[in-house]
C-alpha cells in the first residue's frame, strides 16, 4: 500500500484542495499539526471512547438502497487515525462555538490557534480563530476523513453513503463502508 497523502501534508496541498491563500494554507497545516499532536498527548483520552463507540456501533443498512459494500482489514494505528480525525472534528466544532468552557478545556489547541490568526487585536484574532475552527469542522476535516477512508479502501470517489463501521475481534480490525454503485 502506498504512503498516505494527507491534504494537511503541505501548504501547497491544502492550498490546492481548498483554494486557500499560501499564508492561510500554511496556517491551516500548522493548526492541524498542533491539533493532532495535542490530541495524541495532552488530550489523548478525551472523546476517545465516544468516537470509538461511534465507529463500532452497527450501521443500519437499508437493502432497498442497493448499496455496494467494501470490507477491508485495517491496523490498530489506522483505526486510531480514523478516531483522531473524528475527534479533531468534534474539538473544532466546540472551538467554533462561542463557549469559553470548551476553549478552556482545549486551551493547548485554542490558544496557539488563536495566536496564529491575523487581526489587530485579541477580539479579531478570536473571531478569525472561530472562523478557522468552523472551516475545520465543516470542510477541512470532513474532506480529510473521506480522503483517509478512500486511502484505506482503495475507493476512487467518496465511498461513504453511510458512516463507516469498524469491527474489532481478537485484536484485528475490519473497516466496512457502503457506497452507491
Amino acid at each position: 500500500m502506498p504512503a498516505y497523502k494527507s491534504y494537511f501534508a503541505t501548504a501547497a496541498s491544502a492550498k490546492k484542495k481548498w483554494n486557500l491563500t499560501e499564508p492561510y494554507a500554511k496556517t491551516v497545516c500548522e493548526v492541524w499539526e498542533l491539533t493532532e499532536l495535542e490530541l495524541g498527548q495532552t488530550y489523548k483520552d478525551n472523546l476517545q471512547t465516544d468516537v470509538q463507540d461511534f465507529y463500532q456501533k452497527q450501521t443500519y443498512v437499508d437493502t432497498a438502497q442497493k448499496l455496494k459494500t467494501i470490507t477491508k482489514s485495517i491496523t490498530a494505528d489506522q483505526f486510531r487515525k480514523m478516531i483522531d480525525l473524528y475527534r479533531g472534528t468534534v474539538v473544532m466544532r466546540g472551538l467554533s462555538g462561542n463557549t469559553a468552557k470548551y476553549r478552556a478545556d482545549y486551551a493547548m489547541i485554542w490558544q496557539p490557534m488563536r495566536g496564529r490568526m491575523s487581526g489587530n487585536d485579541k477580539a479579531a484574532q478570536e473571531a478569525n480563530a472561530m472562523t478557522c475552527a468552523n472551516a475545520f469542522n465543516n470542510q477541512y476535516l470532513q474532506d480529510e476523513q473521506v480522503n483517509y477512508i478512500q486511502y484505506l479502501t482503495g475507493a476512487t470517489k467518496n465511498p461513504m453513503a453511510l458512516k463507516p463501521y469498524v469491527v474489532q475481534k481478537a485484536g484485528k480490525y475490519t473497516l466496512q463502508i457502503w457506497h452507491k454503485p
